[in-house]
């Protein structure tokens, strides 16, 4: 396995993939900061691009465009309060009011550090469990994968800041938009009110950048602002020391 990590690195440290890999990057970075586009319709949106690429390369271009895209997402969480990507929605929480109080790079910083070391810590440690996580997955029923979920919910209702009540109608909520759309099994149409449009669903970007930006809007007609105020105009990104990031 090591030998193979090996040969991939080399091929990865080539000059030409280092450039179509930092290339995707930066283009992933453009799409993840417009809200309610996210990884993977980056990557279909670039596809067409890497036709003409060999393997490696396009592949590359790829990985760089999805990693760029979850960093991007920040961006606008930070700055608009509205997610870029559904994985950015915790950080409007945290960044957009440190935008507020004029920390608008170093909420960038924050987010810029900890999309590298999320990256990389996910990376170890799907080269190193995989083997493990993969046997413990092929043995799981769908009664194991619905306590997983129920579990996820109840955490959610239980950890809500300010109130556990609001956790719940946050989590009913979630469900009932998730229930919408045709079942995959018996192929029931539920809360549809017959359109076509709501057959498939609705998609997870939508409704998590629609809920956000309604938010916001909401919250500037009830202090009737005739214009949206900007929490910064010029910043830079500032970088959070070891201390400030890890204590």
């Amino acid at each position: 396995m090591f030998e193979g990590l090996i040969g991939g690195f080399y091929e990865c440290l080539q000059p030409l993939n280092l450039l179509l890999l930092f290339l995707g990057t930066f283009l992933g970075l453009l799409v993840g900061a417009l809200p309610g586009l996210s990884s993977p319709m980056a990557i279909i949106i670039l596809l067409p691009v890497t036709y003409s690429l060999d393997p490696l390369p396009a592949l590359l271009v790829m990985i760089g465009v999805y990693v760029g895209t979850k960093l991007g997402g920040s961006f606008a969480a930070i700055l608009l309060r509205t997610p870029g990507t559904p994985a950015s929605a915790c950080t409007a929480l945290d960044g957009f009011p440190m935008a507020e109080r004029g920390e608008a790079g170093l909420a960038l910083g924050y987010a810029t550090y900890g999309s590298f070391v999320g990256g990389l810590s996910s990376w170890i440690i799907a080269v190193t469990f995989i083997p493990v996580i993969s046997a413990i997955a092929l043995k799981s029923s769908n009664a194991d994968v619905a306590l997983i979920g129920i579990m996820g919910l109840v955490m959610v209702s239980a950890f809500t800041r300010g109130s556990m009540l609001k956790g719940f109608i946050g989590v009913c909520v979630g469900l009932l938009i998730g229930c919408m759309g045709m079942d995959r099994v018996d192929t029931i149409e539920r809360f549809t009110f017959g359109s076509l449009d709501l057959l498939t669903g609705v998609p997870f970007a939508a409704a998590l950048v629609g809920l956000f930006g309604f938010a916001v809007v909401i919250s500037d007609l009830s202090l009737m602002k005739s214009k949206s105020e900007l929490v910064a105009t010029k910043f830079r990104i500032k970088l959070p020391t070891f201390k400030q990031f890890f204590f």
